[in-house]
């Protein structure tokens, strides 16, 4: 098969002052090419009113004397400029052709409201830009933690905080605002069956927007939180239920979401257990890049819950064509780059 292509990953990711996550660009491809992944798609991480070159300079230099298989960059905007439109279409010529927009994280400065949101889109429509977005509805977050919050600080309290209407509702508003831009919106680490839906209505109607979901989102179970060491599974978003877990296979296999990828953001145990009883303190995120395609494949072909193809497809041709890599990745055609994997099963 093609080699896989995981178009979302963390490496050498900053959180806070003194925490870094345990994998840089080095173990990460490491761990990538162990696992059948030839090819990764990390972030950059502006600093407060960075401009957009600027912080894929930055990255890109971190990365070059570092990485052991190809990669690109999604470009974070955590501020807007208009000024700025220049540097988005700077950022195409340099085979970047993705924006990064949070729904989310309004205390930390990140967060695109819907003006912001909707001005971006129409930039990148006309830069032709994809805008990948990660929606969820922060006020009402903001509501469900307090709620939370009031009976219990413990790691399954996440669940709580982070409902799946959040998600669902932030998905439907990130599509009605693509759909009036014109841009083309991806919708990154979907976690429940309605948002996983809500995408192939959309597309459906003719609306461009594409999707994915995650290896965690689609084996694990909230319950795990609530077990003693429950903090070691927070994620953002929060593992879910069965139920949204079979919603997530079956928008696989309709083909309402193009691919799989891993969010993949890896701390040590030591790392995790700094969060000192407060589910808001958990350094949010998990590792997969290098198990990704072992767990999808046992779980998916093998289990009867995903056709092979469409398991293939997922990892490589359809997360390739979605970041304007195909054909030179995804594919086994000639003139394709040699990137091949040899699956035992």
């Amino acid at each position: 098969m093609p080699g896989a292509v995981d178009p979302h990953v963390h490496f050498d990711l900053r959180i806070g002052p003194r925490m870094v996550t345990v994998d840089d660009f080095e173990t990460g491809t490491i761990s990538a090419a162990a696992g059948g992944v030839t090819t990764i798609i990390d972030y950059t991480t502006p600093k407060p009113g960075q401009r957009p070159t600027a912080a894929f300079r930055d990255r890109r230099r971190l990365a070059d004397r570092a990485v052991r298989i190809d990669y690109g960059l999604h470009n974070v905007l955590t501020t807007w400029r208009p000024g700025w439109v220049a540097d988005l279409k700077s950022l195409v010529k340099s085979g970047a052709p993705s924006i990064k927009l949070f729904m989310i994280y309004k205390e930390r400065g990140w967060q695109a409201d819907d003006v912001m949101l909707l001005d971006v889109m129409k930039c990148c429509r006309r830069a032709g830009l994809t805008v990948c977005v990660h929606a969820e509805n922060e006020s009402l977050i903001e509501l469900c933690t307090r709620r939370a919050r009031a009976k219990s600080t413990g790691a399954s309290a996440l669940a709580k905080a982070r409902p799946p209407q959040a998600e669902e509702e932030a998905v439907a508003r990130a599509i009605r605002l693509a759909a009036v831009s014109g841009a083309c919106l991806h919708l990154v680490h979907l976690t429940t069956a309605e948002a996983a839906a809500r995408v192939g209505r959309a597309r459906r109607r003719g609306v461009k927007v594409t999707g994915e979901t995650c290896p965690q989102y689609l084996t694990l179970d909230k319950k795990l939180l609530g077990r003693p060491n429950g903090h070691l599974w927070g994620c953002c978003p929060p593992l879910r239920d069965r139920r949204e877990r079979e919603g997530l296979w079956k928008a696989l296999r309709q083909g309402w979401l193009q691919a799989i990828a891993t969010d993949h953001c890896a701390f040590s145990r030591r790392q995790k257990n700094t969060w000192g009883g407060d589910f808001l303190r958990i350094p949010y995120g998990l590792p997969g890049v290098e198990t990704s395609l072992s767990v999808t494949y046992t779980q998916g072909p093998a289990s009867g819950k995903l056709p092979l193809h469409r398991w293939v497809k997922l990892h490589t041709e359809g997360p390739a064509r979605l970041f304007g890599l195909f054909p030179q990745k995804g594919s086994l055609r000639p003139g394709a780059d040699a990137d091949l994997v040899i699956w035992d099963t």
